[in-house]
């Protein structure tokens, strides 16, 4: 059977459209594929979010030359792994995320040696990074990044990568990916990693070998080095950012960075002036410490404690807080669960673990009270996250110096029969002698505002630049207990995360500035600058103009055939 002849020219005719429809398909697959895999597009926003600055390809050759001359003795030298968890389809539609991943992938292109790029889904698979987790509790998101080599490991959380307008704020302003990104590789290849000093010289739990081991390894997995330190008789490490006390029971020597002396304290003042951190637990039965109360008074904090009714200068014990109501041992109410700050710079501590959906418990148990230092004035703000809920802090603002107090964790209000009874020196409890304010402060952080002059390892300048003295306060030394931080039921081993964290001050803060997002949020705005829109507009035009004009040739063509 023959078919006619319009027939045979009607099927070449489908034969064709499909065909072209298939090729048009695998093109689209295929340059999707190219383009993304080999990281090959155009960069249309102003700040080139998509590329890597010369000032982080300098520092990462420095950053690799380095690393393999600590390998030199015969180790065997371990690449970098960035590892996202979260499939790649996710963290290119969510906005924030794609330019981290966008980012690790231009660092794993260009030091394909040295840097191995991964990801893994952590909701369907969550054993897959167990080997990353401080203990077997810990929480990694699908919004966290996990940088890794060796056995040294960091997560960071989204919120690293960027500059917030304020603490409050969902929307930031600026990104800061490849500063973070080349300060994390540099502290886990070993090549600049920040030490913690534990204080060791004036008794507690930690100057016992084998105690308290889980924060100790929180300590680390926070990306500190550990090392112990006697106060009284070595100097605070020029590489020391953080410094820990936990549970003194012994007196500082006094000292300050006014008079020159060189007490203990003074010490620490010194330290405190350069932008580094300090960490202290107390709980009620820490003993009256004059000198080093006088220190923290300063930086606006207060243990509470009971005097005696009759001679103001004689103290008959401490205050414990009791929330029968808001614990988790029943009547006796001393483990207390903690109220969380949402707003002010307290709150920006515990935004990623409020930020999760359903914030995880924290248990202060035989925590001491905290109040604000009679020097600082007590400041109400209504800014927060829903710009109605008030809250406090406290502000010192003389002889040059600005500080201000913060809290971060509190009890129940009196409403909830939240009280203080009052711990003897002999640990007993004092009977009929109570508090009944409620909402005392748990854990408070200070900030001392400064600037510093540091060199830029790129260019040689000098530049000055921002940066926060902080000193943070629990009254609770039962909160580090290996028992909860080992916890899958409460949250204080990722609160010490997120503080530790927060109080690493940045090792390359000078020649990595962040860079400005247009318009201050995310999105689409990013392509719709003057110049950006221009282009866009032309890249847009090219392939309808070039179809156009193949249009209008076979019109044409086929006319004059006639």
């Amino acid at each position: 059977m023959r078919f006619p002849h319009s027939s045979r020219r009607g099927a070449l005719a489908l034969a064709i459209t499909a065909a072209v429809l298939v090729a048009v398909v695998l093109l689209n697959i295929g340059a999707s594929a190219l383009f993304g895999g080999r990281l090959l597009f155009w960069d249309l926003t102003n700040e080139s979010m998509y590329r890597l600055n010369d000032e982080t390809v300098n520092l990462m050759k420095q950053t690799v030359a380095e690393a393999k001359e600590l390998y030199k003795d015969g180790e065997q030298e371990e690449k970098v792994t960035i590892l996202f968890c979260a499939d790649p389809d996710l963290l290119v539609q969510n906005e924030q995320m794609r330019y981290i991943y966008y980012t690790a992938r231009a660092l794993a292109k260009k030091f394909s040696s040295f840097i191995d790029l991964k990801t893994v889904d952590v909701w369907s698979n969550p054993s897959s990074v167990d080997r990353y987790r401080i203990n077997s509790y810990s929480s990694i998101y699908q919004t966290d990044v996990i940088v890794a080599s060796g056995s040294e490991s960091r997560i960071l959380g989204m919120d690293s990568f960027y500059t917030y307008s304020d603490t409050n704020s969902e929307t930031p302003w600026a990104y800061n990916g490849e500063k973070t990104f080349v300060k994390t590789i540099r502290a886990i290849t070993r090549v600049e990693a920040p030490v913690c000093c534990v204080v060791t010289n004036h008794g507690g739990a930690l100057a016992e070998e084998g105690s308290h081991t889980a924060l100790l390894n929180t300590v680390k997995g926070a990306g500190f080095q550990i090392q112990m330190l006697n106060l009284a008789t070595e100097e605070i490490p020029e590489e020391c950012r953080m410094i820990l006390i936990f549970d003194p029971q012994t007196d500082f020597s006094s000292g300050n960075y006014l008079s020159g002396e060189a007490g203990e304290l003074g010490k620490l003042d010194v330290y405190l002036r350069k932008a580094n951190s300090l960490l202290l637990f107390a709980d009620p039965q820490t003993p009256t410490l004059t000198n080093l109360e006088t220190f923290l008074e300063e930086w606006g904090i207060r243990f509470s404690r009971y005097q005696n009714p009759e001679d103001e200068l004689e103290t008959l014990g401490n205050y414990r807080v009791v929330s029968p109501m808001d614990s988790i041992d029943g009547n006796a109410g001393r483990a207390v669960l903690a109220e969380y700050e949402i707003a002010g710079m307290g709150a920006s501590i515990t935004k990623k673990m409020r930020a999760q959906g359903s914030s995880p418990a924290i248990v202060f148990p035989n925590a001491a009270p905290l109040e604000l230092s009679p020097t600082y004035s007590l400041e109400i703000s209504l800014k927060s996250e829903n710009n109605t809920a008030r809250y406090e802090y406290g502000r010192y603002a003389k002889n040059n110096e600005v500080r201000s107090i913060y809290k971060i964790f509190s009890s129940t209000g009196a409403d909830r029969l939240t009280y203080a009874e009052v711990v003897g020196t002999n640990g007993e409890v004092l009977p009929g002698v109570t508090d009944a304010r409620g909402d005392y402060a748990l854990a408070t952080i200070t900030f001392r505002e400064d600037s510093l002059k540091e060199i830029d390892r790129v260019t040689g300048q000098s530049k000055r630049i921002t940066n926060n003295s902080m000193l943070c306060v629990f009254g609770s030394t039962d909160f580090a207990d290996d028992a909860l931080l080992c916890s899958s039921a409460y949250g204080n081993n990722d609160l010490l995360l997120e503080i530790m964290n927060g109080m690493s001050r940045e090792a390359l803060s000078v020649g990595f500035d962040s860079e400005p997002l247009h318009k201050t949020n995310m999105g689409s705005d990013f392509y719709t600058a003057s110049g950006n829109r221009t282009a866009a507009i032309v890249l847009a035009l090219i392939p309808a103009t070039v179809a156009l004009g193949l249009g209008i040739f076979v019109l044409v063509r086929r006319r004059r055939a006639r």
